[in-house]
């Protein structure tokens, strides 16, 4: 499989997951706030483990679309909006959504 067909694949892989898709929204909205997110504060609003989240984290950030940075003990998380605009790109362009209709 082509890498760019793997890191696509990824991708959706990755927002498939209702939870997974649940944490990058509320990443995103924090970063649409101005800001970042700790990882803290994700585990107090969702209900589940710290460990469940640290998971989820983990397959966001292999597949691209979260960065982070470490602040003492403390994780911070935002979108990696290059990475996100492209696989937007790509959908509409795999679903003929750039297509002019008549």
């Amino acid at each position: 499989m082509p890498e760019a067909e793997n890191a696509f694949a990824c991708i959706c892989k990755a927002l498939a997951e209702p939870m997974r898709f649940g944490l990058l929204s509320r990443i995103a909205q924090a970063d649409a706030d101005g800001g970042e997110v700790g990882c803290k504060t994700l585990v107090a609003e969702f209900p589940v483990s710290q460990a469940t989240i640290s998971h989820h984290l983990k397959e966001l950030q292999r597949a691209g679309l979260i960065e982070s940075r470490m602040d003492g003990a403390c994780l911070f998380l935002r979108p990696n909006a290059e990475k996100l605009e492209a696989f937007c790109d790509e959908l509409r362009e795999r679903l003929a959504l750039n297509s002019v209709r008549a």
